[in-house]
C-alpha cells in the first residue's frame, strides 16, 4: 500500500510545493511549510531513502541506468513510495551526481 504523505512530502522536497521548480533540489523548507508539525519526521524518512541510494552514484554507468538502478531498488527495498516518489528521488541525484 502506497503511503500517500511520504510519497508527496518526497515529491515535494525534490521538486517544490508547486511541483514546477525547473530542476530538482532538496528543498525542506517546502516540506515543512506543507506538513507542519508532521516534517521532522518526514524529513528524517527521506534523508535515509537519501541515504540508502548514494552508494549508486560510485558505480559505472551513465545517469539513465544509474537512475534506472535507484528507482528499481527503491521501488523494491520501499514498496510505500509511489512510483513519483522513486523517480523524484532518482532525479534528484542524477542531477546532482552530474
Amino acid at each position: 500500500m502506497v503511503d500517500e504523505v511520504l510519497s508527496r512530502a518526497v515529491v515535494v522536497y525534490v521538486w517544490g510545493a508547486g511541483g514546477h521548480r525547473s530542476w530538482p533540489g532538496r528543498d525542506a523548507d517546502a516540506v515543512r511549510g506543507l506538513f507542519g508539525e508532521r516534517a521532522a519526521g518526514l524529513l528524517v524518512r527521506i534523508d535515509g531513502l537519501f541515504g540508502e541510494v548514494a552508494h549508486f552514484f560510485g558505480e559505472p554507468g551513465d545517469l539513465a541506468e544509474v537512475g534506472a538502478k535507484v528507482r528499481e531498488s527503491l521501488r523494491v527495498s520501499h514498496p510505500e513510495l509511489s512510483a513519483e516518489a522513486c523517480g523524484a528521488i532518482a532525479s534528484s541525484c542524477t542531477f546532482s551526481w552530474k
